[in-house]
């Protein structure tokens, strides 16, 4: 995950809000959600919101972090609602009506997993491992999908050969690394790319 901060809602939003204070998600229309999806891809710069795989208005939906069947009165809450990919197997499609231990806008959804460049994740906490479940981040076409990502970012940059033993790269180079995974380019990063700041940050605790 990458930590997501919220900006501000969307206008139609929030004025629909304010003419229905008692209003629930399930009673917007097409148009407010819509922007609610445009909105949550732009801060999360162009990312799933639990995966980080690539989105666009087309690929993906709006997910609620408290279930809106569940919790409706929370449904359009603004800082429930966060940008899913559309993969029926992994991430919003998987959660249900299930709640998320660690969410994208905690600062432990950057410290409490640890990713591999095999593309598996693990979590280091009890209830890091429960969202990996809930989401089902380690399913195995989501594991193909990341390390084919890290291996494309890492061997297709002016680094190093692809021979080149990631472990014996020094600090330098891999802080060099987390800032080009951190660049924003046209609003969007790169897919996954947080995924390959938190195996550089992790590789730099191993060397401090």
């Amino acid at each position: 995950m990458q930590k997501i901060i919220k900006r501000e809602e969307p206008k139609d939003l929030y004025l629909w809000r304010r003419k229905n204070p008692h209003g629930r998600y399930c009673e917007i229309n097409s148009t407010i959600r819509q922007g609610i999806r445009s909105a949550c891809i732009t801060e999360q710069y162009g990312l799933c919101a639990f995966c980080c795989a690539p989105i666009s208005d087309n690929t993906c939906h709006n997910a609620h972090l408290l279930s809106q069947d569940i919790y409706p009165q929370h449904s359009l809450n603004w800082n429930n609602i966060v940008t899913s990919c559309n993969q029926k197997e992994t991430c919003g499609k998987h959660q249900g009506t299930q709640k998320i231990p660690v969410t994208p806008l905690m600062d432990e959804c950057e410290t409490e997993f640890i990713f591999y460049q095999s593309g598996r994740i693990k979590g280091l906490t009890q209830r890091a491992n429960d969202t990996i479940r809930i989401l089902h981040l380690d399913s195995e076409r989501l594991n193909n999908r990341r390390k084919r990502a890290i291996e494309y970012f890492l061997y297709n940059n002016e680094y190093f050969p692809p021979a080149e033993d990631v472990q014996a790269w020094d600090v330098e180079i891999l802080e060099a690394l987390i800032q080009d995974c951190l660049h924003v380019k046209e609003g969007k990063l790169a897919p996954y790319s947080p995924i390959l700041v938190n195996i550089c940050r992790h590789m730099l605790q191993s060397k401090k």
